[in-house]
């Protein structure tokens, strides 16, 4: 018997949230460690992360921890004892992009805004570069929060990129097959 109906059913229920060893992982990156000199932390904006003694917590929770550069932008981390590839890369005390299996997360440093003008636009930009697969949007179309926008390939992993509210799609000129480079701004959705 065929099924005809598994992506309506697929896209239905949403895209889920990135694995809960995505954010440690980004941790051990942008310390390079599992074993820093002394305790280290950052406040990033998925959640705060504390690593020392060969250990990693965010936000309470907590897990043994190594990591190893593998090269190429490519690490290796242990958390309890299970050990995952990711693709990474570091940008400063300010964002680590990571992913892994199809999954992955921007961990931005959570930083005070400044000003009026230091509220978010609704512009959303690409995690890692890339080719775009797919887009699934145009200028002006409607869109709820969750809903893919485009789909980015990268490193051999597709990321989706989602709506982060409900709004309307603006700014969009690219097609499949468009390059882009990392943080270039893709899309905004507008309220």
């Amino acid at each position: 018997m065929q099924d005809t109906g598994l992506v309506e059913r697929a896209l239905a229920e949403g895209v889920p949230g990135p694995p809960p060893d995505l954010l440690p992982a980004a941790a051990l990156a942008a310390a390079g460690t599992g074993t820093p000199p002394g305790p280290w932390r950052r406040r990033f904006e998925q959640g705060e992360a504390r690593i020392a003694d060969g250990r990693v917590s965010v936000d309470g929770r907590t897990w043994t921890a190594a990591v190893r550069d593998l090269g190429d932008g490519a690490i290796r981390v242990t958390l309890d004892g299970v050990a995952r590839r990711y693709s990474v890369a570091v940008e400063g005390d300010d964002v680590v992009w990571i992913a892994r299996d199809g999954h992955h997360l921007e961990a931005r440093t959570a930083r005070r805004a400044r000003g009026a003008g230091a509220a978010a636009d609704g512009a959303l930009e690409a995690p890692m570069p890339g080719t775009v697969l797919m887009v699934h949007v145009q200028d002006g179309d409607r869109v709820e929060a969750g809903d893919v926008l485009l789909v980015i390939e990268s490193m051999k992993m597709e990321l989706a990129i989602t709506a982060p509210t409900a709004g309307t799609v603006e700014g969009l000129h690219l097609r499949p097959g468009d390059r882009v480079t990392l943080r270039q701004p893709l899309v905004a959705v507008t309220a």
